[in-house]
């Protein structure tokens, strides 16, 4: 944005009065506040534009990444701080959106928040059928083959996920202990065996969404209907699932003794530990159990269908 412009000043008075005389040093010192003030005007514009974005002309908008995020949430403080465990993206609600609901699987289509964690909106193979008799393309749907592998126990309650805490030695089964030890951190804790479930080969069924963009978008938006014109869907790949999780997230140092964080299997525990936070001290903490099975989801992998068509991963 160029603010080379021409600044006028009209002084306007009464006929026959006369103005007051300005003197040099005067003059300088009103041409000094005057570049100021158009040095704030600038600030404040370019600020205003970066934060909105700037739409061309065939209407892409275009806008610096992470402006977003400058009053970070816990989902996405979390999110950004569990990346460096390298087990796809890690969801601060691992709890499946419909109680009773099997989990994320593969195959699944949905949309994914870093606050709400995963929706999910139909199957690509559970819904062929239904997506057949819904007549929404020319083109004949025919998903490769379902290959679904399962990992048993690729995180153990003894392996808590930390980022930026440090691990207590008195870690056990029964009991966790973290210390904050940098301003931001996050840490994620299977408190039973999570299980890796994926596709065995990611290849074909790249090739299936790319070849199918248009007819899953249009599927999607026929099931759920106040889906918006420009929200983008994601469709799993792979997902590691619990049946109890805890997890925590904070955004500020703490100065001892409120830079603990206890986490302890509640009494009278069945066969699936509940856990509880007892110190959180300055972090937002979370727990979570389902008794009847694997259907809390940590992290997810898959592709995400942007509007343009684009398929990314």
């Amino acid at each position: 944005m160029s603010l080379n412009r021409t600044v006028n000043i009209t002084i306007t008075g009464q006929q026959n009065q006369a103005l007051p005389t300005i003197t040099p040093s005067e003059l300088s010192l009103l041409k000094s506040k005057i570049v100021e003030w158009g040095r704030c005007i600038a600030r404040l514009l370019t600020r205003r534009t970066l934060t909105r974005g700037i739409v061309s002309r065939e209407g892409y908008t275009v806008s610096p990444a992470g402006t977003e995020a400058r009053k970070p949430t816990n989902a996405t403080v979390y999110l950004r701080r569990q990346e460096a465990a390298d087990h796809g993206l890690a969801l601060w609600e691992p709890r499946p959106f419909n109680v009773g609901e099997r989990g994320t699987v593969p195959g699944d289509v949905g949309m994914l928040s870093t606050a709400g964690g995963f929706r999910k909106i139909f199957n690509i193979w559970a819904d062929a059928a239904a997506i057949r008799d819904a007549n929404l393309s020319s083109h004949h749907y025919d998903p490769p083959e379902m290959n679904i592998v399962t990992r048993e126990e690729v995180l153990l309650p003894s392996e808590p996920i930390t980022q930026e805490l440090a691990k207590s030695d008195r870690i056990r089964i029964s009991s966790f202990e973290f210390r904050m030890v940098a301003p931001r951190g996050a840490v994620c804790v299977s408190t039973s065996p999570a299980d890796l479930v994926e596709l065995e080969n990611h290849g074909p069924f790249q090739r299936f969404v790319v070849e199918n963009a248009s007819l899953i978008r249009s599927y999607a938006s026929m099931r759920k209907e106040d889906l918006d014109d420009d929200e983008s869907l994601f469709i799993v790949t792979s997902c590691i699932k619990s049946d109890s999780w805890a997890v925590a997230v904070f955004k500020e140092p703490s100065a001892p003794p409120h830079d603990i964080l206890r986490l302890r299997k509640a009494s009278g525990s069945g066969p699936t530990p509940a856990y509880v936070w007892t110190s959180r001290g300055t972090a937002s903490a979370r727990s979570g159990l389902n008794p009847t099975g694997k259907n809390q989801t940590l992290f997810v992998r898959g592709f995400r269908l942007r509007v343009t068509g684009a398929v990314s991963g």
